[in-house]
C-alpha cells in the first residue's frame, strides 16, 4: 500500500501506524525552498516554516525505517533547477528519487530540452541500486496521463491516477476516471484500466 504525505503531518502515531500496515510513502517535496516558493508555496509569507516542517517530517520518515521515496514534481518554470533539486535531496540523505514533470501546461521547447539535458546527466548518477536511484528508470508508467496507477482522494473516492494530478487542466477526469468510494468498492482487483482505454476516456 502507497500513502503520499508532504510531511506535516507526520508525527509518531502516524509514522507507527505505517510501520503496522507495511506501507511505503510517497513523499512529496519538489526540492528547496528557492524551488518551493516559487511554485507550491508562492506568496506564502511563512514558505521558510512551511519549508522547514517539510524538511523535518522527511527527516523523521527516514529515521523511522517506514519505506519511501521521494516524488520531486518540476515545471517548466524550475526544469533548470532540475539538479540543483535532486541533490539537495540526495544531500538530504534520501535514496530513492522519482522525478516528474508537471502536467496539463505549455512546455517551451527550450525548456523540454534543459529536462533531457538534466535527466540524461541524472541516469548516469542513478545506480540502480544502492545509495541513490532514480525511480523512473525501469517505470511502465509513461505517458503520466495514461497511467493504470489508482489514487485515493481525501474524501475516500478512488479514481485512475491523472484524475487529481490534472484535475486544474482537465477537470473532466474527475467524473470519468471515478472508480467509487472505498467503502462501496467490494474489490480492487480489476478496476485498472489500460492505457487505451485512458486514452479513450480522456
Amino acid at each position: 500500500m502507497c500513502r503520499g504525505t508532504n510531511g506535516l503531518l507526520l508525527d509518531e502515531d502516524v509514522l507507527a501506524f505505517l510501520r503496522e500496515t507495511n506501507a511505503r510513502v510517497i513523499f512529496s517535496l519538489d526540492g528547496d525552498l528557492r524551488t518551493q516558493a516559487r511554485t507550491r508555496l508562492r506568496g506564502r509569507r511563512d514558505a521558510p516554516k512551511i519549508q522547514a516542517a517539510m524538511e523535518s517530517g522527511l527527516e523523521a520518515l527516514m529515521r523511522s525505517g517506514v519505506p519511501f521515496f521521494v516524488n520531486m514534481v518540476f515545471t517548466p518554470e524550475t526544469a533548470s533547477s532540475i539538479e540543483r533539486n535532486v541533490d539537495f535531496l540526495r544531500g538530504k540523505g534520501v535514496g530513492v528519487l522519482q522525478v516528474c514533470y508537471a502536467n496539463g501546461l505549455a512546455w517551451p521547447p527550450e525548456a523540454m530540452e534543459e529536462v533531457r539535458a538534466a535527466l540524461s546527466r541524472l541516469a548516469g548518477v542513478s545506480t540502480g541500486e544502492g545509495r541513490f536511484r532514480l525511480q523512473n528508470i525501469g517505470s511502465d508508467v509513461e505517458p503520466a496521463i495514461l497511467s493504470n496507477d489508482l489514487i485515493l482522494d481525501v474524501d475516500g473516492t478512488l479514481y485512475g491516477d491523472a484524475a487529481i494530478f490534472c484535475e486544474k487542466a482537465f477537470p473532466g477526469l474527475r467524473s470519468v476516471y471515478r472508480m467509487g468510494h472505498i467503502a462501496q468498492l467490494r474489490c480492487y482487483d480489476g478496476l485498472r484500466r489500460t492505457k487505451r482505454e485512458n486514452l479513450r476516456l480522456l
